[in-house]
């Protein structure tokens, strides 16, 4: 059964909705691994939806992007878009809240994920600064 865990009503602002498919993608079909990736800076990709740190981007990609410039989300059907870590942390702890309600036995190991992808945030936030 898929079950969404990131809703439309969730967006902060329409342009963010490729995060919508991705982390439902993620939370059904391994949310583990994918908040462990990003924990690492490293990117996931789904049958419809993906995420890419700059780090991962080809050099020709890296032209448009800020060194600082966070994650970027693709679709099938949209265009890219670049979040900032912070707006993509909200993102990620509003799924893994409700990831939890359904898994409640998972929750140690989300939390402990969440805590270190937070803290590389706080860090690059900090070094930006």
């Amino acid at each position: 059964m898929y079950i969404f865990y990131a809703h439309d009503n969730d967006l902060l602002d329409s342009k963010h909705f490729p995060v919508i498919p991705l982390l439902n993608e993620a939370c059904n079909l391994n949310f583990l691994d994918f908040i462990d990736a990003v924990s690492h800076d490293t990117g996931r990709g789904y049958n419809y939806s993906s995420c890419s740190f700059w780090e991962d981007l080809a050099e020709e990609e890296k032209q448009s992007i800020p060194a600082n410039g966070g994650i970027v989300l693709w679709t099938m059907d949209d265009p890219e878009v670049i979040l900032s870590l912070d707006i993509f942390l909200y993102y990620l702890k509003l799924a893994a809240s409700r990831f939890i309600e359904v898994h409640p036995d998972m929750e140690k190991t989300i939390t402990s994920l969440l805590s270190s992808f937070e803290q590389k945030v706080e860090a690059k936030n900090m070094h930006h600064a």
